[in-house]
């Protein structure tokens, strides 16, 4: 369970972005799929996003035109000022809202179940994910890379991950955020078994 887990969360890292789709059945889906984020550690919505071409899209274009459409109401220009781009950009926020909705619902369910059925390989599954997506999280990582920012241990998808060298605040701030972080996770797992 922890190296299918692993494979899969490894596969997310690897995925390039797709190609911009606007069709709503295709914007419900990836309200549906890109929520699983919220629920499954490891995993980012805006990954799903950017893997299924939809990023730039759903959540910069489609929220700009929103919130400079609510100023233009708010102004009294009403909703004959937008342009049929602009209310076909909201409709499709809405449809991939509805879409989040119902799948936030279903994952919420399904995991449920699975975890009380299936508990250790659900659980085991997961931290393999985790570990296999941590590529897509790692902090220190960078286009280029400098010996003064620390020290480097591998170059994958024209990055550079390294260590840091240094212990400035924001260094300082991302170590303490994974300390609470495994100290969080290590309360509430003692408290449950």
């Amino acid at each position: 369970s922890i190296i299918s887990g692993l494979l899969i969360g490894t596969v997310f890292f690897f995925i390039s972005p797709g190609n911009e789709i606007k069709n709503p059945l295709f914007i419900f889906f990836c309200g549906i799929v890109s929520v699983s984020g919220m629920i499954l550690p490891g995993l980012s919505g805006s990954m799903i996003l950017l893997a299924l071409g939809n990023y730039k899209l759903l959540l910069i274009d489609s929220v700009n035109i929103l919130y400079y459409s609510m100023l233009k109401i708010i102004k009294g220009y009403g909703l004959e000022s937008l342009d049929a781009e602009d209310k076909n950009l909201i409709f499709l926020l809405l449809v991939f809202g509805f879409g989040s909705i119902i799948g936030l619902i279903l994952f919420s369910k399904i995991l449920n179940l699975l975890i009380v059925q299936h508990r250790n390989t659900i659980m085991s599954s997961l931290v393999g994910f985790v570990i296999g997506s941590l590529g897509s999280v790692w902090p220190w990582k960078n286009q280029t890379y400098d010996t003064k920012t620390g020290e480097l241990f591998l170059k994958l998808n024209n990055n550079y991950f390294y260590y840091p060298n240094n212990l400035n605040f924001e260094n300082l701030t991302i170590l303490t955020s994974i300390l609470i972080g495994i100290y969080v996770v290590y309360v509430i797992e003692k408290n449950n078994v």
